[in-house]
């Protein structure tokens, strides 16, 4: 009897899902109808407790298994360095004419027969009619990817590329390079010319390949679907399901033609884009980063593929009908300069863009088809990994061979934003090159080494927590777009173009700038937040004096980072906030729970103070210094001006408040006896919370809240305004003006407008003094 298949998850099991799970699935530890989780939900901070909670241990886990099929990333990380297609993006408005090359004419609209056995199109998931550039929804959905890959190809910094695939020598590989059994064939790489072409004449020479290979060699783009060969039911589909695209001609058919002396039968060449991304661009769930990510890839992918295809062009031209039966021997793709692999698609890449893109996540734990969490940037190619990609006809080369291991950095939705604007095409990279994607890509990057043995990749070793540094190369091209910028800046005169160039290097640099110190200051919060958790499991409870050592370690050396680190966290994303002209909603969200989460265990700290028998004077104060500075960080994300409709807990309560206030001071209505008891209940519910979920603006509020009544009902005058007094102190903190390295700004107008409402309220009824009777 075979194995038992699990059952399929009930209608109850599915709607208890986590969003993530429901949108991408599960990785492979979380599958089965136990797990309502997809294993990659980005992780709450991790929050110390005296307690000793398990949470922390619950959270490493998780986020082990993240790092396991994230190379070394957790989504938490992730999602602190904006790198994950969770958030709409800014629209773009990159507008361009479409290269004839990519127009719908040359997209297949029926099979190609007789150049392939395949007799019938694809059904469209998703959507209705075909999988065909001829259907309308499908061409809508394509043409952002093709008016980017347009932009690629139409690019200067092509060019020299084009220039070395074109014009350069084709030479032998020295024999050295070459592995045993490979050293009898010849194997050829190529470089660029020794004199460089003109760029008009390069340009004239691309459009005329272009037209070549749409015009002579009937260029056609189609799709292909999972577990089938486009090209007809005896090709193997083997490998095609892992590949984005691929580039071929219609070899068998021309090898028939020859055997039948047909004269008439014509060399074509085909690219075959995998139905996947164009599929899934038709989902009604999608985020616009999403969505920018899978057109950037779409784009990616035809643009690599059209370099094999330029190659296929070669082939033909140098094989000729005479030649047939060696065609394939002739077309072996030539290596570029010393690289150790043959793939003029990933050396292409490597060349315009300073390296290749990966899927998070495209391993054998993949996920939904064609889903898109977010990207990976590798400047380490050509590494071992793409043993499997080249062409296996093909040695690898030695001195130098490839690299054992890669680094992958995520690639921030910003920059999917950069590519669907035009100034960023016409402007940034016109003017600065293609290295602008190093700037937004290269943050921070997570090692894999690779255990290769007997031709297979057998281990994967992550460097997990350890992150790489951004590469020198990109550091020296940020210092040469600065450079630029600041030599424009010294110019006495600038055209209105020279300044469009110097205001666009100036607002990307500060883009990019901000993004890496939101990332760097995450980074470090996070490490003084595990060391706060490392210090806390270190207390021995034999010693009496362990939990004050402890505490003092922590309030005067760790949380104090942590909270510098938060303050300027917020900064960096207000400032990005005003680049996009929208809120980042998910970012304030995550910085709201580590606030909330964080002024917990300092309340925590604070009563263990509190219970110790030697009175702990300047830790007590180091602990209230701290709450202010959290409380202060809240309100600068929070709203001061919420919506009714909102079902914000804090922001109810706020307006609660509110309301109290302005009836308390309207001078048109009193007040009933009712209303008022029920002012006071409000009051003494935020009184008497737990105090581990006090906030404390609202605690102050409800405090100045109970003077007022206490004049309004005479119960308790005195001692209540003594407390309104404390609510009053506690405003004056909040809004008092940031010093030294604090990175607090001022909590803002609106805030301050409203403790000053309360204030005056509160100072009238101490003015009046006491109820009469």
């Amino acid at each position: 009897m075979g194995p038992r298949r699990p059952k399929p998850p009930t209608r109850a099991q599915t709607q208890a899902y986590t969003p993530f799970r429901k949108k991408y699935g599960a990785l492979e530890a979380y599958k089965g109808t136990n797990f309502t989780k997809s294993g990659l939900t980005p992780t709450e901070y991790i929050f110390p407790s005296l307690q000793r909670s398990y949470t922390a241990s619950q959270i490493d886990t998780i986020e082990a298994v993240q790092q396991d099929a994230l190379h070394g990333w957790t989504t938490r990380e992730l999602a602190d360095l904006d790198c994950l297609c969770i958030r709409d993006a800014i629209p773009g408005d990159l507008d361009a004419p479409i290269l004839p090359i990519f127009n719908r004419p040359v997209w297949e609209a029926v099979p190609a027969r007789p150049e392939f056995t395949r007799e019938k199109m694809y059904p469209l998931k998703n959507g209705p009619g075909l999988l065909s550039a001829h259907n309308d929804v499908v061409w809508e959905v394509l043409k952002p990817a093709l008016r980017i890959a347009t932009w690629y190809l139409t690019s200067a910094y092509f060019l020299p590329w084009f220039d070395a695939l074109l014009n350069g020598p084709r030479e032998l590989v020295d024999e050295k390079r070459l592995p045993n059994g490979y050293k009898d064939e010849d194997w050829f790489s190529f470089r660029p010319p020794d004199t460089p072409t003109p760029a008009e004449t390069l340009a004239r020479t691309r459009d005329a390949i272009f037209e070549d290979l749409r015009n002579q060699k009937m260029l056609q783009i189609g799709f292909m679907i999972r577990n089938e060969s486009p090209e007809g039911p005896e090709d193997p589909a083997k490998g095609l399901d892992s590949c984005a695209g691929y580039a071929t001609v219609n070899y068998r058919h021309m090898f028939r033609a020859m055997k039948n002396n047909d004269t008439s039968a014509a060399w074509r060449v085909f690219i075959w884009l995998h139905s996947k991304g164009v599929e899934r661009l038709l989902v009604d769930n999608l985020s616009n980063s999403e969505r920018y990510t899978i057109e950037w890839k779409i784009a990616l992918t035809l643009v690599h593929e059209m370099m094999h295809a330029i190659e296929w062009r070669r082939g033909i031209d140098m094989g000729g009908w005479d030649n047939i039966i060696h065609f394939d021997d002739n077309t072996f793709e030539p290596y570029y300069l010393d690289e150790s692999l043959a793939e003029l698609g990933w050396s292409f890449e490597k060349q315009l863009n300073g390296g290749v893109e990966e899927v998070m996540g495209a391993t054998e734990q993949t996920l939904i088809e064609g889903l898109v969490l977010g990207q990976f940037f590798l400047p380490t190619y050509p590494s071992i990994k793409y043993n499997t990609v080249r062409d296996q006809n093909t040695p690898i080369l030695k001195q130098p061979p490839p690299n054992f291991f890669d680094i992958r950095y995520p690639i921030p939705i910003s920059l999917m934003e950069n590519l669907q604007t035009t100034r960023f095409w016409t402007t940034g990279v016109r003017n600065y090159g293609l290295g602008l994607i190093f700037i937004r890509a290269f943050k921070a990057g997570t090692r894999t080494t690779y255990n290769f043995i007997q031709g297979k990749i057998e281990d994967e070793i992550q460097s997990g927590r350890d992150k790489e540094p951004r590469p020198a190369s990109v550091k020296d091209f940020e210092q040469n777009v600065k450079f630029s910028v600041e030599e424009m800046k010294q110019a006495a005169w600038l055209t209105p173009g020279e300044r469009g160039i110097m205001d666009f290097g100036y607002d990307f640099l500060r883009s990019s700038n901000r993004e890496e110190n939101f990332w760097s200051n995450s980074s470090e919060k996070f490490t003084a937040m595990k060391e706060i958790i490392d210090t806390i499991d270190d207390i021995d409870d034999r010693k009496p004096s362990a939990t004050g050592e402890a505490l003092e370690k922590i309030l005067n050396r760790f949380l104090p980072k942590a909270l510098q680190n938060h303050g300027y966290m917020i900064t960096y994303t207000f400032h990005m906030e005003d680049e996009r002209e929208s809120l980042h909603t998910e970012r304030r969200e995550s910085l709201l729970k580590w606030n909330r989460g964080t002024q917990t265990f300092v309340i925590q700290m604070r009563i263990e103070l509190q219970k110790m028998s030697t009175p702990q004077p300047q830790l007590l104060a180091q602990t209230e210094r701290a709450l202010i500075r959290l409380e202060k960080s809240r309100l600068r994300l929070a709203n001061p001006n919420p919506p009714n409709a909102t079902t914000n807990t804090e922001e109810l309560q706020l307006l609660r408040l509110r309301r109290c206030r302005q009836a308390l001071t309207n001078a048109s209505s009193v007040p009933s006896q009712s209303d008022l008891q029920e002012m006071e209940n409000l009051a003494n519910s935020i009184l008497n919370t737990n105090i581990e979920k006090r906030v404390i603006f609202e605690e102050a509020c409800a405090k100045i809240l109970m003077a007022v009544l206490g004049r309004k009902i005479a119960n308790n005058w005195e001692p209540r305004v003594r407390e309104g007094g404390k609510g009053m102190e506690i405003f004056e903190e909040l809004a008092k003006t940031p010093e030294g390295t604090f990175p607090e700004h001022d909590i803002g107008k609106a805030w301050r407008d409203e403790m000053n409402a309360w204030v005056a309220m509160l100072m009238e009824v101490a003015t009046n003094g006491p109820p009469a009777g």
